[in-house]
């Protein structure tokens, strides 16, 4: 297994850690004040396209308070097109296609309907980071 280790201000350090036991790795980062970021997810851990299911449900949860189910929608889609890389959406949309959307909450699913009907549609605010 591959780890990173970064900082609160996410710095990397590729040296940080050093222990065969996961215990340790973990009681290792903890200590130095460290996260650990596991890299080529294999066997029980999610894949990069269940992580971004997971993630676009999260969205639609913040989101689903909102009482008006239009606004709310509109929110996730915003959120998505504002924060998330195009090659994120884009491989969220391929596996959704590839194997169906039922993993997908129903606001986040009706937000990414959206997108994909209407993917020149502009955000509300500057993308953040990289997205775009």
């Amino acid at each position: 297994m591959q780890i990173f280790a970064a900082d609160s201000k996410h710095h990397v350090d590729h040296g940080a850690i050093d222990a065969d036991d996961p215990r340790m790795v973990a009681a290792s980062a903890a200590n130095a004040g460290y996260t650990l970021f596991r890299i080529g997810r294999t066997g029980n851990h999610m894949s990069d396209a269940q992580h971004l299911i997971q993630m676009a449900n999260d969205i639609g949860n913040f989101f689903r308070a909102n009482p008006v189910r239009e606004e709310a929608v509109a929110g996730i889609a915003n959120h998505i097109k504002s924060f998330w890389t195009r090659r994120m959406r884009e491989k969220l949309l391929a596996d959704l296609k590839a194997h169906g959307d039922a993993r997908l909450d129903e606001l986040p699913r009706e937000a990414l309907r959206h997108l994909e009907v209407f993917p020149d549609t502009k955000p509300d605010q500057p993308p953040g980071g990289d997205a775009g």
